[in-house]
């Protein structure tokens, strides 16, 4: 399966040139039969074309009966972000351009949000703001995906955002970068709107998602249960392998499920 970036270069905050593809390693390609990936376009990051593959994110296999909303839960916030501290997260998670436009919805929108992994009691890192709250590492986001009214992914290096299929199982639109690897395909006029890697263009969005949202255009949980979950995203990688003709695996009476 593919990893951020992965087989082709991944860029990390530490070194922005390493590794190196392996789209020229015919040894590392012997190994495989077929590959899973989340690309818009996969041979541009890597995968030989002559390489079988399906499209199967990982997030694609999110249980919507694990994430659901309660009608008459206290809606605390009008977003959430989770945007962890340590150093990879805040690269991943897109902490750069994420601050600004929280600020932003804080203080020129009047908007109430919260952050989850920002506190960090040992560095005393944390993000001050009266209408944003931040919560260190919570091992549970259910709660808090009922506490709010839509998820804010400025994420761009995410491979496969579990967080935006989770928020959308929990009937939160989402607003989410355009830029972003894995998770694009979530996005629709149902679910949410994109909005480009800058300030200015995250503006020109918000407004119109924001009336959208008042006026209960969205239904992101009715539309991940028609298309996404654990029985056609296994199904979609079931036929995938069954059609590489190596192993026969037994195969699920999906009717039963």
């Amino acid at each position: 399966p593919s990893s951020q970036e992965s087989p082709g270069r991944i860029p990390t905050p530490a070194d922005a040139h390493a590794p190196v593809t392996y789209e020229e390693d015919k040894y590392f390609w012997e190994n495989f039969i077929g590959w899973a990936h989340i690309f818009r376009e996969p041979t541009q990051r890597g995968i030989p074309k002559s390489l079988p593959m399906v499209f199967n994110p990982q997030s694609d296999f999110t249980d919507p009966d694990r994430y659901t909303p309660q009608p008459g839960h206290p809606k605390i916030y009008d977003f959430i972000y989770v945007a962890n501290h340590n150093p990879w997260n805040e690269w991943c998670r897109n902490w750069e351009l994420g601050e600004k436009c929280v600020r932003l919805m804080a203080d020129k929108y009047g908007l109430s949000g919260v952050l989850i992994g920002r506190t960090d009691t040992e560095s005393g890192r944390d993000f001050d703001h009266p209408r944003v709250n931040s919560t260190g590492f919570v091992p549970g986001l259910l709660d808090m995906y009922r506490s709010a009214r839509f998820l804010f992914a400025p994420n761009i290096h995410d491979a496969s955002p579990r967080v935006v299929a989770e928020a959308m199982c929990t009937d939160l639109p989402v607003l989410l970068n355009q830029n972003i690897l894995g998770g694009w395909h979530y996005i629709s006029d149902r679910t949410g709107m994109f909005f480009d890697n800058s300030v200015e263009d995250f503006e020109s969005v918000l407004v119109p998602f924001l009336q959208r949202l008042i006026s209960g255009a969205f239904r992101p949980r009715e539309a991940w249960t028609e298309k996404h979950g654990p029985i056609p995203a296994g199904r979609t990688l079931y036929d995938f392998v069954q059609g590489l003709k190596r192993e026969k695996v037994d195969r699920i009476d999906w009717g039963s499920q």
